[in-house]
């Protein structure tokens, strides 16, 4: 198995398309920077592909340019001839297994926590956000009678 895992972030939004034998497949593309020195960045791009459930899901509304993400899958080539003729072409796509959202707030198991949002393949739609609630209390032992905190 050919294990790959990329941390970068979105070149565009992601798209959703289904193949002609009417699959679902979403399609992204991750920016990786790779800084080896101090003045210069080297940029690799990976194109990734989401299939079956996943990708009909809610999951790709949350792929936006610009986002930062964790992939991991498998990597795949295909070959193909270009229609113009030429050289057989080759085709490398990062098959997602797993993806996270970096520095966000909604988590897919409703988790708030801070670190992303896990979506893998068992992963279900996030739900809806819930409302924060408050609770105060004066009998707490962190408040002294002034209203400050008691370090």
């Amino acid at each position: 198995m050919d294990r790959t895992d990329i941390i970068g972030n979105l070149t565009k939004d992601a798209e959703v398309r289904k193949t002609a034998s009417g699959q679902c497949v979403c399609n992204f593309t991750v920016a990786v920077n790779n800084r080896r020195d101090k003045d210069k960045a080297r940029t690799k791009y990976y194109d990734c592909g989401l299939w079956g459930k996943r990708a009909e899901s809610t999951l790709p509304q949350y792929l936006t340019k610009g986002k930062k993400v964790w992939v991991s899958g498998d990597v795949n080539a295909r070959a193909y001839i270009p229609k113009e003729g030429g050289e057989p072409k080759v085709v490398l796509t990062l098959m997602v297994d797993e993806i996270e959202l970096l520095g966000g707030d909604v988590r897919a198991n409703g988790d708030n926590s801070e670190g992303g949002s896990q979506l893998s393949s068992q992963s279900t739609p996030p739900p809806a956000p819930k409302a924060p609630t408050a609770t105060t209390s004066s009998s707490s032992s962190d408040w002294d009678e002034s209203g400050d905190l008691a370090f």
